[in-house]
């Protein structure tokens, strides 16, 4: 691509990637609770990154592989569970923050030759929070939960500018609501069933009007005293709504992608399950 100039660098230095983690994890088995704690950080000697210049007259972009140092990031999540006093209904909550920063190199490519190096960097900062409640019983079982998932890019250089030509100043919010059940009937049929609905914020001057609602739906049929034996028929995407709105970003460049899938369609499954376990809890080998 004459317009877009691509170079290698037979001069890189090998990269290091360190990585440093902690995790408290507790679990009572009285009370069926469950605690996790876990906190990350990484960084990268020698990173190889891609310095972008350009020609401001003829968008003629060239682009050159150098090392890098200061690419870091920093991770943590909580995880708490626990049934409530019945043990038929439980709750999870599971909390999630990171934080990446990447070098960037950027310049002005005059007469062919580039120049006027600078360097910068690019900060994605990435929240999240998603709260569970489950219920099960003999008959049914469901499962309802919400999440929030927030999202800021920001880039800076040497001279302090930031992402002004985002919207929202880089600014994106993701909200699911999901309800998934399964209903026992008689006969051995089982009928389940999931539901999303994702709302996008920030994404663009129409994300509000990309929000999606994605309903699926099966109904399966159990043979045989043991079950081994199962047929289920599922519909997707009934509603047809499926697409997936996300956002990348990488030391180069912020780029919003939006994804959709066949539409609506069912599938049939026919299911032998082997079980390698006798009745006794014993191992047999082979096919049973």
């Amino acid at each position: 691509n004459p317009m877009a100039l691509e170079y290698g660098n037979p001069d890189l230095k090998p990269s290091f990637r360190n990585n440093v983690q902690l995790t408290f994890s507790n679990f009572d088995r009285t009370s069926n609770r469950n605690f996790i704690v876990n906190l990350s950080y990484n960084n990268t000697i020698n990173s190889v990154a891609s310095a972008i210049y350009t020609d401001n007259h003829t968008f003629v972009t060239e682009s050159h592989l150098e090392n890098v140092n200061g690419n870091w990031g920093v991770n943590g999540f909580l995880t708490f569970s626990t049934p409530l006093s019945n043990q038929k209904f439980s709750i999870t909550s599971r909390t999630s923050a990171n934080y990446n920063e990447n070098v960037s190199i950027t310049g002005d490519l005059i007469n062919g030759v580039a120049q006027n190096r600078r360097e910068g960097t690019l900060g994605s900062l990435t929240l999240s929070e998603t709260l569970q409640a489950n219920y099960r019983c003999d008959v049914f079982d469901f499962t309802l939960s919400g999440s929030v998932n927030y999202q800021k890019a920001d880039r800076g250089d040497n001279n302090g500018m930031s992402m002004a030509n985002l919207s929202n100043n880089g600014e994106t919010f993701n909200y699911t609501l999901t309800f998934d059940g399964n209903l026992h009937l008689p006969a051995k049929f089982d009928l389940s069933s999931d539901f999303n609905y994702r709302i996008y914020q920030g994404y663009g001057e129409n994300s509000n009007n990309r929000n999606t609602a994605i309903w699926n739906a099966q109904l399966s049929k159990r043979f045989t005293d043991d079950s081994r034996w199962t047929v289920r028929v599922k519909v997707y995407d009934i509603l047809q709504q499926q697409k997936m709105i996300s956002r990348m970003v990488s030391e180069t460049s912020i780029t919003d992608s939006e994804n959709s899938t066949l539409g609506c369609y069912a599938m049939l499954q026919v299911v032998y399950t082997i079980n390698s376990v006798g009745k006794n809890g014993n191992q047999r080998g082979g096919f049973p």
